[in-house]
């Protein structure tokens, strides 16, 4: 296997944890400035929703391939479509449902946000096999090393960019968004997964 001990996978874990916080934290400094409090509110339940579901999807799909002893090629397509269908099948259930996710949160804009904002769910869910991939082979480091990258380069440059400019709830939106497929670019290209149907 490719990668340390797993001592020195957990170390650059934490690292890559700890540079991605103190990376946030001076976003959300910078952002607060000119974002306002009903515009974070609009976004706070894309949050919750996404990492519901992510948790719950990306658990099974992790966790199948990373308690296999033997993995075959087979378990990976299947994971990987998998994945994919969960995530366009739930895409398509929040876009349809988010005027009523509106209504129930009592927050007038929040549909469009909703709607746009689950299209990260095919990025985040796809991403799942390509990272319990790195994670068998110990290569903590390249996926510390990604997800700080990704962190800075697509989410926090353009959320605060557009913040600067005045696109309030949009700009987190579009920061949630490159990051999650920029990540996803980055993680199959270090772990391509065989795509064929199952």
């Amino acid at each position: 296997m490719r990668g340390g001990s797993v001592g020195e996978g957990f170390a650059w874990a934490s690292a890559g944890r700890l540079s991605l916080q103190v990376a946030n934290l001076a976003a959300l400094t910078i952002t607060s400035r000119f974002i306002t409090p009903a515009e974070f509110g609009l976004f706070a339940p894309v949050v919750i929703l996404g990492a519901f579901v992510y948790g719950a999807s990306e658990g099974a799909f992790a966790t199948a391939l990373m308690q296999r002893v033997d993995l075959k090629d087979d378990h990976i397509r299947v994971s990987f479509w998998a994945s994919a269908t969960t995530a366009l099948v739930t895409t398509t259930v929040l876009v349809a449902s988010a005027p009523l996710i509106e209504r129930a949160f009592g927050f007038p804009g929040l549909a469009g946000v909703i709607a746009v904002a689950s299209l990260i769910l095919p990025a985040r869910l796809i991403s799942a096999v390509p990272t319990a991939l790195l994670q068998r082979q110990m290569r903590f480091r390249e996926l510390a090393s990604v997800t700080l990258f990704t962190a800075i380069a697509g989410k926090i440059i353009p959320t605060v960019v557009l913040a600067v400019r005045g696109f309030g709830e949009w700009a987190l939106v579009t920061g949630y968004l490159a990051q999650a497929y920029l990540e996803v670019m980055i993680l199959l290209y270090l772990a391509p997964p065989r795509l064929g149907w199952p």
